[in-house]
């Protein structure tokens, strides 16, 4: 029988579970509906040849994201995660609080 001290614990597990593996998920995927609403909306007041502009644009604008992700911030975690057992400097402890919105 489960007793009522480790059912919170179970549950928050969980919840930090969620919060670890959805959020992460959500964002790109809100940012890939988004795109998909604005050509939608725009293919309908664009000349094909400035809708190709308009998506070349947006390929671009993904790759430099990608690319920002692969030179920057990628390396910038495994750094850190290096050095987790060594106490927080200041300049780590600002990019741990922003790391999941940043990257």
């Amino acid at each position: 029988m489960i007793g009522e001290e480790t059912l919170p614990v179970s549950l928050a597990a969980k919840i930090l579970s969620l919060r670890r593996y959805v959020l992460p998920l959500l964002a790109p995927s809100s940012v890939s509906a988004a795109h998909l609403v604005t050509q939608l909306v725009i293919l309908g007041h664009l000349s094909a040849g400035e809708f190709g502009l308009f998506a070349f644009l947006m390929v671009m604008v993904q790759f430099g994201f990608g690319l920002s992700n692969a030179l920057i911030c990628t390396p910038y975690m495994v750094n850190i995660s290096k050095i987790s057992t060594s106490p927080i400097s200041p300049s780590t402890s600002s990019f741990r609080s922003c790391s999941g919105s940043s990257c």
